[in-house]
């Protein structure tokens, strides 16, 4: 078994915390507990069913009014 690691982002730690605290919860280690998760988000055999996401349409917003050239030539 080899070691990895992973970075996190700082703003993430919450979620970190919780899913430590999750492991220790359920007697896995965080690492099992992070496998599990990439399997049933990636699928495959023997894996439980991926999580299904719902589509959201995609609403173009419409475009900023342009902003003058300050260095446009001045009548």
């Amino acid at each position: 078994m080899s070691n990895q690691i992973i970075y996190k982002k700082d703003s993430d730690a919450d979620l970190w915390a919780e899913a430590k605290q999750l492991a220790k919860d359920s007697r896995q280690s965080l690492s099992e507990l992070v496998t599990d998760a990439l399997r049933a988000y990636l699928g495959g055999p023997h894996r439980p069913e991926p999580v299904r996401r719902t589509a959201v349409p995609y609403t173009p917003s419409p475009l900023p009014a342009p902003v003058p050239n300050p260095f446009a030539a001045k009548d």
